[in-house]
Order: structure tokens, then sequence, then C-alpha cells
């Protein structure tokens, strides 16, 4: 999965410091970063623009530059499949982008925020108010039925991604995420399940998401009633029709997989 980039490793914890030359440096604009020639990261430079320290990539800060020139914009959505850890940092520093840029202004009383200094987070010095990095847990549910996986395809409108997908959907308040998968399921095809077991998680930097992702059993027969507003079709796959390269970059694509080549996890 994405972020599986062993020997390589991320440290997203918070540090008071100064950016040094060559180390990495990202700018971001209408859903795009700003890549090298060669593919790679630009690096800081002596430009005496203010950075934002993000976080560092096997000990090498990484750090914001709110400037937008520069000429090899790449879209975010195109990055998951960049080698060597490159795909979870353009994810990650995309999602603290999105979080500094959508709280420039206290939610309280509407004063411009600063920088905290001794941990990641933004302070309204007028009111007092302090904000952290929000994350939004959401379910991937891979409804299972013998030997066959229900596949589903958005619709259009709901996402991008026209691919096959598991059904998924976000935790409410209130709301544990086996409840979660109770429910989505139920909503958008209509089918109850049961044996609610968990499967991994992944963080989903380019939409601030935490996925958690679940096999579920088929409770009992029924006809799909599908939630036309979300979805465009669903089908019931068997294990052998299932293509044999699904991308393993996201947890969709790994449980699919996993499915097809652990038919001893999944009893009929």
């Amino acid at each position: 999965m994405i972020q599986d980039i062993a020997p390589h490793r991320l440290d997203n914890h918070w540090r008071l410091c100064e950016p040094q030359n060559g180390e990495y440096l990202f700018r971001f604009r209408d859903g795009q970063v700003l890549l090298a020639p060669d593919g790679s990261l630009p690096r800081v430079t002596e430009t005496g623009s203010p950075l934002t320290f993000l976080f560092t990539f096997d000990g090498v800060g990484c750090w914001l530059s709110q400037e937008s020139e520069g000429e090899n914009w790449v879209a975010i959505r195109e990055t998951k499949n960049l080698p060597e850890g490159l795909g979870l940092m353009v994810a990650t520093a995309w999602q603290l982008n999105t979080w500094y840029e959508g709280n420039r202004f206290c939610g309280h009383c509407g004063k411009p925020m600063a920088l905290g200094t001794s941990e990641r987070s933004l302070v309204c010095h007028s009111c007092g108010m302090t904000v952290y990095p929000k994350i939004m847990p959401a379910v991937i549910a891979g409804l299972w039925d013998g030997n066959r996986i229900l596949m589903t395809r958005y619709a259009h409108g709901h996402s991008k991604y026209r691919g096959r997908a598991l059904i998924a959907g976000f935790v409410e308040i209130g709301e544990s995420a086996e409840e979660t998968v109770r429910r989505e399921v139920m909503e958008e095809v209509g089918l109850s399940v049961r044996d609610i077991r968990y499967f991994a998680s992944q963080p989903w930097g380019s939409a601030s998401d935490l996925l958690l992702g679940y096999f579920c059993h088929l409770d009992r027969g029924g006809d799909i009633r599908l939630d036309e507003t979300e979805l465009e079709d669903a089908e019931w796959v068997c294990r052998e029709d299932i293509d044999p390269t699904t991308d393993t970059v996201s947890l969709t694509g790994t449980m699919i997989r996993y499915f097809k080549e652990h038919p001893e996890r999944f009893p009929l």
C-alpha cells in the first residue's frame, strides 16, 4: 500500500527548526504538486521566502512553500504510484497544506491564525482558539459470499475514479467503524452483513482520510438494491475473474487482491 515504503521512513513529528539548503520543498496549486524535471522533489535553496516545516523523510526535512512558480505541475491524484516513498510524501504534504489553507482564520472570532510554536497547531492570539490537523475516518467494506466479492462503480459526479471499487463511506458521529460497515452496505446495496472483521488501515492524505478496511460476510440472500445517487452499478465478481494485477497501492486494491489470493481465509 502507499504507506509501505520500507526501508524509507516518513517521520511526521513536528519540530521547531530552520530550513537547510538541499532539503525537500513542496509547492501546490489547484490540486497539483510541483516536481523537478526529472520527477523528483525540488530542493530548498536560499530564496529567503518563508517556509513551513512539514515532516522528515529519511531524516531530511520537508518544507511547504506558498509560492506557485514553476513548470512541471502534476495532479495529486497521479502521484500515488510514485516510487521510493514519494507518493506518500506528496499525499501527506498535500493533507497538511489543505489544513493550513483551510484554517487561515479563526472559526470562533474570525481573526487570523498563527503557527503554533510548541506543536503542530494553529493558534488564534485574539481569543485563544487552538486547532489541530483533522483526519476523517472512513470504512472500506469487502462484502463476500462464497467465492465471490461485491464490486461497485461510483456514479458519475460522485467520484472521478472510474474503476472497480468496494463499498465505502465515512464514519458518522456516535458510530463505531463496524456500525458504519453495516449501515453503508445497507444504504448502498440494500444487503445485510455478519462476521465483520478488521483487515488493515491506510492513511489517504490526498483526501485527509484514514481508511479502515473490513471484510464482512453476506448475512442472507436478497437482490441488490442500488443507491443510484452514489453508485453506477454493483455486481458479484467470482474470485477467478478478479484481475491478478489489481493495484495494491490503495487499501481497496489490496483487499481485492487478498480475497483472490487467500481463499483459505474465506471458507465456502
